[in-house]
């Protein structure tokens, strides 16, 4: 797969969060594939951060990545075309997949690898981020908004 990123950044388990994301905002990315040697292990992304961490009032500086990495990840074969990278993103509601082959590690591939070359697949991405929008905005209004949660209930 020739957009993907070879040597992509990657973090042990055992990383606090905070160097994690010095580190992510050292080299401008938004997501860190933790790894043990040449094995993933998870995925962290700049949303876990918020979601897991700092929308529930937890201290970055206490916690590790093993703490909010997502372990389910979700991959793609180097003899895999760019069209099906995209279209599993898509269907998976994913930004980012490890390149593995025989259970190592290869590279990573996000979708602006791919709208970088390929900028006419967007459309296939247009409608996911619409629905994930709405489900986004209602998430966001009943964790923030806990009366929202209430009225639905009445």
């Amino acid at each position: 797969m020739d957009v993907m990123t070879n040597k992509p950044i990657t973090a042990r388990k055992d990383m606090k969060l905070i160097d994690a994301a010095r580190l992510m905002e050292e080299h401008n990315i938004n997501s860190l594939l933790v790894v043990d040697g040449e094995t993933a292990l998870g995925i962290v992304t700049d949303e876990d951060f918020v979601r897991k961490v700092i929308g529930k009032g937890l201290d970055p500086k206490k916690m590790m990545l093993k703490d909010i990495m997502n372990q389910d990840l979700i991959t793609i074969t180097p003899d895999k075309d760019i069209y099906n990278a995209l279209i599993s993103m898509r269907d998976n509601n994913i930004r980012q997949l490890p390149v593995m082959s025989k259970g190592k590690l290869q590279g990573f591939l996000t979708q602006k690898d791919i709208l970088k070359i390929q900028p006419v697949l967007i459309d296939l991405l247009v409608e996911q981020y619409e629905i994930r929008e709405e489900e986004d905005r209602k998430a966001y209004q009943e964790d923030f908004f806990p009366e929202l949660k209430k009225k639905k209930r009445k």
